[in-house]
């Protein structure tokens, strides 16, 4: 990631990126608060995110089908 900002910003654009865990509300409210606190507001916003549990559905725990759903 701070390779490809790295290149933006080369090619002279403002490119930012940080790691959020968008399972965990604490980690969501951190990044908010950190863009709040920088008057930061995206123009872009990727969200790549999403968990994966092999095998098939009817075999997961309800832990791991419930992470599908969170």
């Amino acid at each position: 990631m701070r390779e490809v900002a790295d290149n933006f910003d080369k090619e002279g654009y403002k490119a930012d990126y940080q790691f959020v865990d968008v399972s965990d509300k604490v980690s969501v409210a951190e990044a908010v608060a950190l863009c709040r606190a920088k008057s930061f507001v995206p123009d872009i916003l990727i969200l790549n995110a999403g968990v994966v549990f092999g095998g098939y559905f009817h075999e997961n725990s309800f832990f791991e089908i419930e992470k599908h759903w969170e």
